[in-house]
């Protein structure tokens, strides 16, 4: 079924809220063991082959390669499917990305899959996304071309409703996330490490400082971490904000979707009015309110026209009971795909 889908930045801001950080839901530091630590204490890792630690970014990391092994860790309560973020610190010990291989340093798999990794072709790092392991495929590829062997690079992966975006050394591949299904659902392992998938190789790389959120971080998050800041808090900002409304002409249904962008904001001081408006028309005052859970907001709703033409998606966000800012995108129902 056809499906048709936009997304818009915002563009005012008249408000911030009160911060509370983000934390990770697991970090594997390799400076003791294999082991990952979260809120609720080590997780245990489970070694494929013999990973070995070497010395590294901040004390001891992983040395990863088929001459040494990978590690898993258990998907639940780690890895949130809906959105999310993996961030580490990589340095190639005796490859360039110019050579025809598979680095994987992220890797899970399930009813779909999500993957960081450099691509074997070119020089470019991915951040992959796929309901279906055979495709279609969705991804956001960076540029690494100038990696050198033996220096360290911080790269990231972020996926949610939006889309997934890669990132290195604190920069964004893209202005906006690559949209795509994300899978349907996760295996009971995910594994870091440097994977060669099918293609043999015997190089290697050292992996330290992983963090693992269970949201998609803002750029300004991950452009703190690549500097060390990891106490960074983002406040609430239009600017950061993605609205996205997605039509569906068999149901002539629209979805429309609002993220915070990554904001340290509680979901239970978010609130939105989420609608679809004649073009420059006010949004009415008891335009219904929807709640947030995991930094979005949600409504699907009829289509107020079947008549080609001009509309405005609009949403309404308040923060702890006042307005702090309102976003509007224009929405063309064009003739050719809607009579």
């Amino acid at each position: 079924m056809a499906r048709m889908t936009a997304i818009v930045g915002a563009w005012a801001l008249l408000a911030s809220a009160a911060l509370a950080q983000t934390k990770p839901v697991a970090t594997i530091s390799f400076d003791n063991d294999l082991n990952a630590v979260g809120p609720g204490g080590a997780r245990s890792a489970f070694p494929i082959g013999k990973p070995d630690l070497a010395a590294g970014k901040v004390g001891k990391a992983l040395k990863s390669g088929p001459g040494t092994g990978y590690v898993e860790y258990a998907t639940e309560g780690i890895l949130n499917i809906a959105a999310g973020t993996v961030e580490m610190w990589v340095c190639p010990l005796d490859w360039t990305p110019d050579e025809e291989k598979f680095h994987v340093f992220f890797d899970v798999r399930g009813e779909g899959a999500l993957y960081l990794y450099k691509y074997y072709q070119g020089t470019r790092l991915l951040m992959l996304t796929c309901g279906n392991q055979a495709g279609p495929y969705a991804s956001s590829s960076f540029d690494v071309g100038g990696w050198k062997r033996g220096e360290w690079h911080h790269i990231a992966g972020t996926w949610s409703a939006d889309g997934v975006m890669s990132y290195v050394d604190g920069k964004p591949a893209a202005k906006l996330p690559a949209s795509g299904p994300l899978p349907k659902a996760l295996g009971k392992t995910f594994r870091i490490g440097d994977h060669p998938w099918h293609i043999e190789r015997a190089t290697s790389s050292l992996i330290d400082e992983v963090r693992i959120y269970d949201r998609c971080l803002s750029p300004a998050h991950i452009a703190a971490h690549f500097e060390g800041k990891y106490d960074f808090t983002a406040s609430l900002q239009a600017e950061s904000a993605l609205l996205s409304c997605e039509l569906d002409p068999g149901k002539w249904e629209a979805q429309i979707r609002l993220s915070t962008g990554g904001a340290d904001v509680e979901d239970a001081c978010l609130a939105a009015k989420l609608a679809i408006m004649a073009k420059g028309a006010a949004l009415p005052a008891d335009a219904m309110s929807v709640g947030f859970v995991g930094g979005q907001a949600i409504r699907t709703m009829p289509m107020i026209s079947r008549q080609p033409g001009e509309y405005e998606v609009v949403a309404r966000v308040s923060l702890e009971g006042k307005q702090a800012f309102e976003l509007r995108r224009l929405l063309v129902i064009p003739t050719t795909e809607w009579q």
